[in-house]
């Protein structure tokens, strides 16, 4: 079974061209040196948002945005997963959102 590292960075892998158009910036930055701890954050930048979207292996997730002209501040979620949430229905989603706030 994949890790949810694993899992985000074969979406990211997978999907992260289909977003490009809509996105200034997007990278991934995975943390796989604990298997517990350990994280992947993928951060990115449309013309009106900076956004992350980071899952730790442990189960939670946080994603987060800042709008640049207004600094309004956007939690677009920020929880604990259930066991077997759908991860890549969880990133296109947020993906969504995020884009959507142009």
């Amino acid at each position: 079974m994949m890790t949810i590292i694993e899992q985000v960075e074969s979406w990211y892998r997978d999907n992260a061209q289909r977003f490009a158009d809509s996105l200034n910036r997007m990278d991934i930055f995975p943390n796989t040196s604990d298997p517990i701890r350990g994280g992947v954050v993928i951060e990115m930048e449309t013309p009106a948002l900076v956004a992350s979207i980071t899952f730790w292996n442990k189960g939670d997730v946080a994603v987060l945005g800042l709008h640049k002209e207004s600094k309004k501040d956007f939690i677009f979620d920020d929880r604990t997963l259930k066991p077997g949430e759908n991860i890549p229905g969880l990133l296109e989603r947020y993906f969504q959102q995020i884009i959507e706030q142009n």
